[in-house]
C-alpha cells in the first residue's frame, strides 16, 4: 500500500473546479460569507467588521476596475449581517461581470483583502495555483508518493473517527491547514 501525505484542510480552501459554472455566483457569495465567519471567529484579535468588508470591496475594485465601476459599491451601514450580505452580493455581481478566466481572481482578491486587514503575518489563503505548486513541490522535493486532501465538514469540530481512521491507514504524515 502506498503511503501518502495528507493535507487535512479545516479552513476555507479554494480548489480548482470547486464551483460549477451554473452555481458560481451563489457559491462565491457563500465562500465569502464562510470566510468572513471563519475570520471573525478565529482571528487572534477581534477584527473590525466594517474594515474587513471595506478591504474586500477595495481589493475587488483593484483587480476588476471596469466591472466594479459598472456595479454599485455597497455602502456599509454598520449592521454586520446586512453589510456582509451586501458585500457578498457585490462580489458575486463582479464575478458574473468579468470573463470566466478572471472570476477566481476577483474572489481571491476579496478573501486576500480580508486576510490582509488582519495584519497577521501567519494568516493566509491558498489559491488554486499556489496550492497546486505547493503540492508539486512536496511531490518533487520531498519524495512524497501521493497527496490526499480532505476537508472536515465544519472547522469548529474535531475530525470524525472515520476520517481519522482513513488517514491513519493511508498516510505516513498529516499536515493541517489550521490547528484547533
Amino acid at each position: 500500500m502506498t503511503r501518502a501525505l495528507a493535507l487535512l484542510v479545516t479552513a476555507v480552501l479554494l480548489q480548482p473546479g470547486i464551483l460549477p459554472a451554473a452555481a458560481q455566483t451563489q457559491d462565491e457569495a457563500a465562500v465569502l460569507r464562510e470566510a468572513y465567519a471563519f475570520i471573525t471567529e478565529y482571528a487572534l484579535r477581534a477584527p473590525d467588521p466594517s474594515a474587513l468588508l471595506s478591504r474586500a470591496i477595495a481589493s475587488v475594485q483593484v483587480v476588476a476596475p471596469a466591472a466594479s465601476a459598472a456595479n454599485s459599491t455597497p455602502v456599509l451601514s454598520g449592521r454586520e449581517s446586512e453589510d456582509l450580505e451586501a458585500v457578498a452580493s457585490y462580489v458575486a455581481a463582479i464575478v458574473r461581470a468579468v470573463p470566466a478566466r478572471q472570476a477566481e481572481l476577483v474572489l481571491s482578491a476579496a478573501l486576500r483583502g480580508m486576510i490582509a486587514e488582519l495584519a497577521d503575518p501567519l494568516a493566509a489563503i491558498f489559491l488554486p495555483v499556489t496550492f497546486a505548486r505547493y503540492m508539486e513541490e512536496l511531490r518533487g522535493e520531498h519524495g512524497v508518493a501521493d497527496l490526499v486532501v480532505r476537508k472536515k465538514p465544519t472547522f469548529s469540530r474535531p475530525a470524525d473517527e472515520e476520517l481519522l481512521a482513513e488517514l491513519g491507514e493511508t498516510c505516513d504524515a498529516v499536515v493541517t491547514a489550521i490547528g484547533d
